[in-house]
């Protein structure tokens, strides 16, 4: 099935809100690289990150300040990703008008319908909303009200398109009823094993435990020391690990889960 995302301004077919089998979520060009991001299964995480192979001269979208841009044809680039079994195309067009949106914060609250999630994002944008389990509708611009399907840490896919091809992506969590010790970042929520007592900060360290749950791991071996040496492994850059890299299937979970010694993020042990 070819899709394009150029196009995706009116709001989803209800059943495009759920994540629950191999689809490409959003793709995107930025900083000279195109990117897509595959959702495989019914879990927020693959075993081994899903191929992707790229067709069409994207280098040619690096535009600059040069006068022929408003005059500039649309540009196409086109993604195949497999997970070995299954195989699922798209097609990425940039307009010389599209923009890759900076998206700000994220607020969440509790009311009695569920969550209201909303997102500090352009005017010129549209976005839509995703998530693997429990209901989930747009009720604005870059508004949703989401109802967890029980406790538990949820997390939600939040899309964000000017129809040009200026496409981002975000992933927030909602932590709903009892969840056990926990790690906050902004917008994620990191399960781990026990908080050492007396520790506290906003950076810690530890190993990534495979868990086969929904996330697909916790952080375990708590510390606020750096006790390893390895610290190679997909995700980990100079702000710490990112789990977004899971979500988005940049990085398959056995991998990182297989070398995360001496990883660390920067996150609160409270919300």
């Amino acid at each position: 099935m070819i899709w394009l995302l150029a196009a995706c301004l009116e709001p989803f077919e209800h059943d495009a809100h759920d994540l629950v089998d191999l689809r490409i979520v959003g793709m995107t060009y930025q900083d000279g690289k195109a990117t897509a991001f595959a959702w495989e299964g019914e879990n927020a995480w693959s075993a081994v990150a899903p191929s992707q192979s790229w067709t069409g001269d994207v280098d040619a979208w690096i535009c600059g300040d040069s006068a022929d841009c408003a005059a500039r044809p649309t540009q196409e680039a086109s993604v195949t990703i497999s997970d070995g079994v299954t195989t699922e195309s798209g097609t990425l067009e940039f307009d010389a008008g599209g923009e890759v949106p900076e998206v700000g914060a994220v607020t969440r609250e509790e009311t009695d319908e569920g969550w209201t999630l909303s997102l500090d994002a352009p005017a010129s944008h549209v976005t839509h909303w995703m998530a693997p389990q429990g209901d989930i509708g747009e009720t604005g611009q870059h508004e949703a009200l989401y109802v967890p399907p029980g406790d538990g840490i949820w997390p939600v896919v939040a899309l964000t398109l000017d129809g040009m091809g200026g496409n981002a992506w975000t992933i927030v969590d909602v932590a709903e009823g009892d969840i056990g010790p926990a790690l906050w970042t902004e917008r994620r929520v990191i399960p781990v094993d026990a908080i050492p007592e007396g520790l506290e900060g906003d950076r810690w360290y530890g190993e990534l435990e495979p868990v086969d749950d929904l996330l697909g791991y916790r952080l375990v071996a708590l510390s606020e020391e750096y006790t390893h040496a390895d610290t190679a492994f997909c995700g980990f850059g100079s702000g710490g690990w990112d789990p977004d890299t899971l979500v988005t299937r940049a990085c398959g979970r056995d991998e990182v889960t297989t070398a995360s010694r001496g990883l660390w993020v920067e996150a609160r042990a409270v919300p």
